[in-house]
Parts: structure tokens; C-alpha cells; sequence
């Protein structure tokens, strides 16, 4: 199959700043699963579903919050041309080839591939709020 290197190598380089210090190996146990997951997400995000084989990858214990924070950002680099409007199976794919997802309902997933920070986001308004208010005192 021709997938595109390029594609692939994009994914996997926001995995592997995951963490400053450790990189890739934060989330995952080693570069095979990394690939194997990027992987999956470009079959994905190129309309190629079919061709996406089931394998279970387990992310390194404590990691899952960045994980999903990571892969957000992921998400959000291929919105913008890919056309990813379905979510419950966006979020299927992550339960059916990641071990901790297991348990989990597909509404769950789509939630914390599609939450934003929002404590980040109060802390922005807030600002925000005191700036304009400072302004105009």
C-alpha cells in the first residue's frame, strides 16, 4: 500500500512530544506500538477503515491524560482537511486497539478526544476580564 510516510511521521512526531524528557516512551511501552497506532489513525483520517487491522496496544501507566491531550492535538491537524465528522467511530477505533480504553463507552472516548483544557480556558476569560476592567478604572 502507498500510505503516505508523511502522514505518518507527522503523528508520530506529536507523540513524541509527549514529553519533554522521555518523549514517545511516556505513553507508550515501545516504537512499534507508536507505530502501529499512527498507523491506524492515518488509515483513518484517509478514509482507508478497512484496511485498519485490530491489535491491543497498552499505554504506560499514568500517561492516559496526555494521551488523549496529545491526540486531540492530532485530531485537530487533520480536521482541517480531512473530513472527521464521525466521532462515535473515531472513538470506537481507539476502544477496539487500545487495552485502557476497554470499558469505556464510545460517548466517553469522544469526550476526552474533544474536551478542551477548560481550566486553561477559565484562566484565559479571567484574564481576559481583569485586563479589560483594568483598562477602564
Amino acid at each position: 500500500m502507498g500510505e503516505s510516510k508523511n502522514e505518518v511521521q507527522i503523528i508520530i512526531s506529536y507523540y513524541e512530544k509527549i514529553d519533554d524528557t522521555l518523549s514517545w516512551k511516556y505513553a507508550f511501552s515501545n516504537y512499534k506500538d507508536l507505530e502501529n497506532f499512527s498507523r491506524v489513525l492515518y488509515l483513518y483520517f484517509n478514509g482507508l477503515d478497512h484496511l485498519i487491522e485490530k491489535f491491543k496496544i497498552s499505554l504506560n501507566s499514568g500517561s492516559k491524560i496526555r494521551f488523549f491531550k496529545v491526540s486531540r492535538l492530532i485530531i485537530n491537524h487533520f480536521k482541517k482537511s480531512k473530513n472527521l465528522a464521525n466521532n462515535h467511530k473515531l472513538s470506537q477505533l481507539f476502544i477496539d486497539n487500545i487495552e485502557d480504553c476497554e470499558g469505556l463507552d464510545t460517548k466517553t472516548i469522544a469526550k476526552r478526544l474533544s474536551r478542551t483544557d477548560r481550566k486553561r480556558e477559565a484562566q484565559t476569560k479571567h484574564k481576559q476580564k481583569m485586563s479589560y476592567s483594568n483598562n477602564y478604572n
